[in-house]
């Protein structure tokens, strides 16, 4: 039997406010919500980007996906922050399918330079 899915609506005056709430709404979700094949979705701009992240196995890395249109791998954290940082296809693909998520993450994407994205 399919659970009903939760509705959240935030009710704001301005766009400050809006993406501020959606912000805040987004880290309520991914840190109640497992992640198998969940969609996030985030303001850029005046324009909604969809990324898709996967589990991987970690001891501090939740889940990992690419954004092919920026270029950018999306890194949650357990801690439920999310970050991108500048990666390809195929150091993304490296990424997730390395023995160590953990470490590849350290020494190959962190060094890139990252952005909080929530």
């Amino acid at each position: 039997m399919m659970r009903k899915p939760r509705v959240y609506a935030v009710e704001t005056n301005t766009d400050a406010e809006r993406k501020g709430s959606l912000t805040a709404v987004l880290m309520h979700l991914s840190a109640r919500c497992p992640i198998r094949s969940e969609v996030v979705e985030r303001i850029r701009g005046g324009t909604s980007v969809t990324v898709n992240r996967k589990p991987v196995r970690s001891s501090n890395i939740r889940g990992v996906g690419h954004d092919p249109k920026a270029n950018e791998v999306h890194v949650e954290f357990h801690n439920g922050q999310v970050w991108k940082y500048p990666a390809s296809a195929a150091e993304h693909r490296a990424f997730v399918s390395a023995p160590s998520v953990g470490k590849y993450f350290h020494e190959h994407i962190k060094p890139l330079g990252g952005e909080q994205v929530a």
